[in-house]
């Protein structure tokens, strides 16, 4: 449903643009995957987020298959992004990675292939080899865009530092930095890095894996309340009003269907700021501090 707010695209510095909302399908496999894009699709998402380590590119190829056939969408109305993983990073490696990645979904182009962690398999947090890998690896990105077989690249995980030693060392800049955002994780000084740099923020476990921290908290139940909303909605419509893309992940059709239903209401700018002050840097999933170069 959409009747007031329409289903919003961001622009990237590259003039292509990305669907605000996205279907995350991270620990989906199987049948319980392939009726998630499916429910998804239906819904009305376009914008389907999985990555290499996920091991369900034909999962989602097979989900794919059967919507085609019923004309709802072709594959020029998707926007599909996938990530190269630690252990595939390197500039051969991401490259045999990425034909790996287009093969299991049988498509031929990426809309956006992202570096999962700035971390790199086999290496020590502390290790300086990260960052050098790294460039190798955004180097094979450059070059994957450059043959056509993305149409955009970016980073997951990033902080500061590690954009920062990217942007010195390369003159392409991310399109999209993707990490944990939520009302009570809020990395203020990377998202307003990537503002100032034309880094799209994108906002993975958008609802904190369900955390009590988010649905038992009082202050975004009473604002759920007041917009006959749930709390998963209002923290999404909050995601959304930051101006950062968002990736719910839902195995149950009733949650992606709701998932989507936030295009009828507007947190006022009281409750934008009351949820703005929750944060606590709590992270239910990867911390990237510890990679320290």
């Amino acid at each position: 449903m959409q009747s007031k707010l329409s289903y919003k695209l961001i622009q990237f510095h590259t003039g292509n643009m990305i669907p605000q909302i996205g279907y995350g399908t991270y620990q989906l496999r199987g049948p319980e995957c392939q009726a998630g894009v499916k429910f998804a699709l239906e819904a009305g998402y376009r914008h389907i987020d999985t990555a290499s380590v996920y091991r369900n590119e034909e999962d989602i190829k097979a989900a794919l298959d059967e919507v085609y056939k019923t004309k709802l969408v072709t594959r020029s109305d998707l926007f599909i992004t996938s990530k190269i993983g630690p252990n595939e990073q390197g500039y051969k490696n991401t490259l045999n990675a990425c034909e790996k990645i287009l093969s299991g979904l049988n498509i031929d182009y990426l809309d956006l292939l992202i570096i999962h962690w700035p971390g790199v398999g086999g290496s020590k947090p502390e290790e300086q080899k990260n960052a050098e890998i790294r460039l190798e690896t955004w180097q094979a990105l450059e070059k994957l865009r450059q043959d056509g077989k993305v149409k955009d690249i970016g980073v997951s995980n990033f902080l500061k530092r590690h954009l920062e030693h990217l942007l010195a060392n390369s003159t392409t800049v991310p399109v999209i930095n993707q990490f944990e955002i939520h009302p009570f994780c809020y990395d203020f000084e990377t998202i307003e890095f990537c503002k100032k740099n034309k880094i799209v923020v994108e906002a993975y476990s958008p609802l904190a894996r369900r955390d009590d921290i988010l649905f038992k908290n009082e202050v975004v139940h009473k604002i759920a309340e007041s917009h006959a909303k749930t709390i998963a909605q209002v923290a999404l419509r909050w995601s959304l009003q930051n101006g950062f893309v968002a990736l719910p992940k839902s195995k149950t059709e009733k949650f992606i269907r709701e998932n989507f239903d936030i295009f009828d209401f507007e947190l006022t700018q009281e409750e934008m700021t009351l949820m703005g002050e929750l944060n606590k840097d709590h992270h239910t999933c990867w911390n990237p501090s510890s990679i320290e170069y």
